[in-house]
């Protein structure tokens, strides 16, 4: 958070940005409302960091921080596949033990809970909540796996070059530009100065210049978001497509990225193991069988994944499967929730 890139010419932390971002939601909120508004419901996921508490709370800290710094007096924090759940449970007729499967942007959360009509009317939901779940694996990580493996190569990885002082001898391109460059969180670092010298020199040594020049015009012109936005698109296609041509024309980069779901789910396999693992140990954390899941909610982009509906049938055979309103339904869950609380 106290890292800083650069936002029309000048130097912002993280923190500085969210807190722009946050108080112009509550500027927004309140001009709508025609009042002030001095209390908020911020949803989190059920872990920030990988079994790590100690950052898990200073995260939420900082959350906390940033709320009452742009002028909320009070916050309460809310897991968001419960939220989840809260917004589902609107459409619920009957008892129901539900499973959560919250698949975002940066993060994987799951809840088993039981919903009812009964008991969306209760201000305390602790017995209902039967287990919560959760591991740092999400779509920026999806993106980056396909950026390495269908795109990068087109930029030199996996290629060669020689040293200034003995050409017999020949390495591999380093590694941590291209998967700074596939990571959001860290494309500004690949944009350094220092990173781009680092491109030039190899570019002098190179056994594929074209590719490596390709490179140095990305990182010079600062097209590494741009060129991650397309990646992510290129997921998507591949959500219903066996194959899809990304055109990277736009970047003035003249090459036709040919991505195939074959090759994207080889990629992110391992990935998609945590988060079967994840599921398993939340069931089971909730002391029901799989058997005993009747509904499972799927929600956030993510879930969209083929790869994800399929585990998810298997599982819970006899379970329903829910993909209503994968983009709103933790945002109308914590609104939901809000009305509930007593500040």
């Amino acid at each position: 958070m106290a890292e800083r890139t650069v936002v029309s010419k000048r130097s912002r932390t993280f923190e500085d940005i969210l807190s722009i971002y946050i108080a112009n939601l509550k500027n927004k909120a309140e001009r709508f409302l025609g009042n002030d508004l001095q209390n908020i419901v911020m949803g989190r996921p059920v872990h920030f960091h990988d079994k790590n508490p100690d950052a898990d709370n200073k995260s939420e800290a900082v959350l906390r921080k940033i709320a009452k710094k742009v002028g909320f007096k009070q916050v309460h924090f809310q897991y968001e596949p419960i939220a989840a759940a809260y917004a589902h449970e609107k459409k619920v007729t009957r008892e129901s033990v539900a499973l959560v499967v919250d698949l975002g942007g940066g993060t994987s959360d799951f809840t088993v809970i039981r919903l009812s009509p009964e008991r969306s009317m209760k201000q305390n939901r602790k017995d209902d909540i039967l287990a919560t779940a959760g591991i740092r694996v999400g779509g920026t990580n999806f993106d980056k796996c396909l950026s390495l493996s269908s795109f990068m190569p087109y930029l030199g990885l996996g290629s060669q070059y020689h040293t200034d002082f003995d050409k017999s001898k020949v390495l591999a391109m380093p590694l941590k530009i291209y998967h700074n460059l596939s990571d959001w969180p860290l494309i500004h670092q690949a944009q350094s100065a220092s990173s781009i010298r680092e491109t030039k020199a190899l570019l002098r040594t190179s056994l594929e210049p074209d590719k490596i020049q390709k490179l140095l015009d990305l990182q010079e012109n600062k097209l590494g978001h741009a060129l991650l936005q397309i990646v992510e698109k290129s997921k998507i296609a591949l959500t219903s497509a066996e194959e899809h041509a990304a055109d990277l024309s736009s970047l003035s980069l003249d090459c036709i990225v040919n991505t195939y779901r074959d090759t994207f789910l080889k990629s992110i396999q391992t990935l998609i193991n945590k988060i079967n693992n994840c599921i398993d140990e939340c069931v089971t954390q909730s002391e029901c069988h799989h058997s005993g899941i009747n509904l499972v909610i799927l929600t956030g982009g993510s879930s969209e994944l083929p790869v994800i509906n399929n585990m998810v049938r298997e599982k819970f055979p006899n379970a329903q499967i829910s993909k209503d309103d994968k983009f709103g339904s933790v945002g109308r869950g914590l609104a939901y929730n809000a009305s509930q609380i007593k500040f």
